[in-house]
């Protein structure tokens, strides 16, 4: 079966975000990309007609894909029956709840593991940021995403258009714009342009800090109001003092002037640090 009798097999459904990848040189360059040193066996997110699913069947020793849609199971199974491929386990669950140490322990025991995806555009993020923060020991992400938020991710830090989850990658990962795909290349043709991202994952995080979710939680406050200083998103949803929280900027070297996009890794790590180190600022704040 190629992939032009594939895309007839389900009616896409808006409410899942369904763009099905109908160009199997595209789905074959991401599986390509998503091989990692030693890495026999691969996560797949969303695999909905199997497109990308054949490719990666044809790369790793294993392939264990989540499919929330319950209406595709059976014309994945048959997709995939009909290339003869017998490394795939379909789990019919959503990404967002499954339990996903019970799930690696159950089908990747002793393997080393990478993470290929397209996934629906409004479940990137969460998904990201769940895969990054878990404890599962990927080697790599590899996801197609929509081309502006591609973008954003793997702009450096210190840079105009960066938002809170871009600390959160550089933190847990090195993030690599891989290329552009055409929207010609999906069924229905969505209205924006695509790109794939590897997310190359760090054995340790890029920087060290005493307490992550506080340091995260300084991150988030200060983007949720992007346009105003730090100094005062701090101040004002967090419930710091405002004196106290001035000198603290004054011994990190910070400006007090500056905006959350101003400041790097290092500096928010530092700060989260000195705030709970010297200070003991976490003890009655808004988190």
């Amino acid at each position: 079966m190629n992939l032009s009798e594939m895309k007839w097999c389900s009616v896409p459904k808006k409410s899942l975000g369904q763009n099905f990848l109908i160009n199997k040189g595209v789905a074959k360059k991401i599986a390509e990309s998503s091989r990692g040193p030693d890495c026999s066996a691969v996560l797949e997110i969303g695999p909905g007609l199997g497109a990308l699913t054949l490719e990666l069947a044809r790369i790793f020793k294993k392939v264990v894909a989540v499919e929330i849609d319950k209406d595709l199971i059976a014309p994945l199974s048959v997709n995939l029956n009909a290339a003869a491929i017998s490394n795939v386990t379909i789990i019919n669950d959503d990404i967002l709840k499954v339990d996903l140490e019970d799930l690696f322990e159950k089908e990747f025991e002793g393997m080393n593991v990478v993470c290929a995806s397209n996934l629906p555009y409004y479940i990137t993020s969460s998904v990201l940021v769940r895969l990054l923060e878990s404890d599962l020991g990927l080697k790599a992400i590899t996801v197609m995403m929509q081309k502006e938020v591609a973008l954003r991710l793997c702009a450096e830090l210190k840079t105009k258009g960066l938002g809170a989850i871009s600390f959160c990658v550089r933190y847990y990962s090195v993030p690599k714009f891989l290329f552009s795909v055409s929207r010609g290349s999906f069924k229905p043709v969505p209205k924006i342009e695509s790109a794939v991202v590897k997310f190359e994952m760090l054995d340790r995080p890029l920087v060290e800090t005493a307490d992550k979710e506080f340091m995260f939680a300084l991150i988030k406050a200060g983007f949720c109001q992007r346009r105003k200083m730090l100094l005062n998103s701090l101040s004002h949803s967090m419930g710091f003092d405002r004196e106290k929280l001035e000198f603290v900027f004054a011994g990190l070297g910070i400006n007090r002037l500056a905006r959350p996009e101003q400041l790097d890794l290092v500096d928010f790590a530092g700060l989260a640090n000195r705030l709970l180190g010297d200070f003991g600022f976490k003890e009655g704040v808004k988190l």
